[in-house]
């Protein structure tokens, strides 16, 4: 009889998740490093008022998940030109809420806004990635052990 390559072969399976997990833990690492959303470049500090919320709900994989993108008005007029958007995140701001504007002083167009949590996708996928990888490895474990029948 011929095994198949297909994921009803538990060795595939194994091998699939030894190969998945260190690309999202790669892949995550070198998306936070890389990306704009990196905040170790925000080293000045303005504050600013939420003056709008909107919430967002979107449909995946079997389930809604609702985020939020926040409009800030900055307390200091002459830094940025307009108002500001927190992009999409899991924190619920409210209306009138005081918050912290991480900038970069060379570039404010580059900025992190309070709550905002930019890098948790990154983490997330690293997470993910180091329980495929643990998943795989315990299967490597189970599968090499030799058989004491």
């Amino acid at each position: 009889m011929r095994r198949g390559i297909g994921l009803n072969n538990p060795a595939a399976i194994m091998v699939l998740f030894l190969i998945a997990g260190p690309v999202c833990i790669i892949w995550g690492i070198a998306g936070y490093f890389l990306s704009d959303q990196n905040t170790s470049k925000y080293t000045a500090v303005t504050y600013g008022v939420v003056t709008d919320v909107e919430m967002i709900r979107e449909y995946n994989t079997n389930h809604y998940e609702t985020s939020y993108i926040a409009t800030v008005e900055p307390e200091e007029s002459g830094i940025f030109s307009s108002y500001l958007s927190s992009g999409k995140t899991g924190y619920e701001y409210e209306k009138g809420e005081h918050v912290e504007i991480n900038y970069d002083p060379s570039d404010p167009s580059h900025y992190y806004i309070q709550h905002a949590n930019p890098t948790s996708s990154y983490i997330s996928i690293i997470i993910a990635g180091a329980i495929v990888l643990f998943i795989g490895a315990g299967m490597f474990i189970i599968f090499k052990l030799p058989n004491n029948h």
